[in-house]
């Protein structure tokens, strides 16, 4: 439950920080695809798909939205366990050393903005626009990656999404 009201939140600042007219789109350029950008912005209510007139439909997550799977550029590591030893519906970064690279390079960046502290707790209830806009300035617009992504960044995503050797293939012959 936690989890799903943190990740509601964080997704509801990013479309918050790709709105028209940002200031994360004027130094960064327009993403590609801005899922959430319609939504209805009331930054004094609670960061919550239903406050913001969302569904899961317009999750970043839902799959029409997303490019090649996570889970097949092995950068999804399966699911977090709860204390008690139950499966949660987090997903853990895979432990491959491009992925690696890429969280620590996107928790890196997100770090210099002075607001990072606002989204390092999965307790996000109402973020001030001022904050919203400089933590999409420092990472959380996704074009961010796009003008600012160093040489090793790119390698890790390039390694992932085309890699040298492809996994064997199942002829079905046995």
């Amino acid at each position: 439950m936690n989890y799903r009201k943190f990740r509601e939140a964080l997704e509801i600042l990013i479309a918050y920080g790709m709105r028209d007219y940002s200031p994360a789109n004027q130094q960064h350029g327009i993403p590609r695809n801005r899922i959430g950008v319609r939504q209805k912005s009331s930054l004094a209510l609670p960061l919550t798909f239903q406050n913001m007139g969302r569904t899961n439909e317009t999750s970043v997550y839902a799959a029409p939205l997303y490019g090649p799977s996570l889970r097949y550029l092995d950068l999804i590591g399966g699911y977090a366990s709860a204390e008690d030893g139950r499966p949660t519906p987090i997903l853990l970064a895979s432990e491959a050393p491009e992925a690696r690279t890429l969280v620590e390079y996107v928790d890196r960046v997100l770090r210099t903005s002075r607001f990072y502290t606002c989204i390092d707790s999965i307790d996000i209830s109402t973020v001030a626009s001022e904050a919203i806009d400089d933590l999409a300035c420092h990472g959380l617009h996704p074009a961010f990656f796009r003008a600012h992504g160093h040489d090793e960044l790119k390698r890790a995503f390039r390694s992932k999404l085309l890699p040298l050797s492809p996994a064997p293939q199942d002829t079905g012959a046995r």
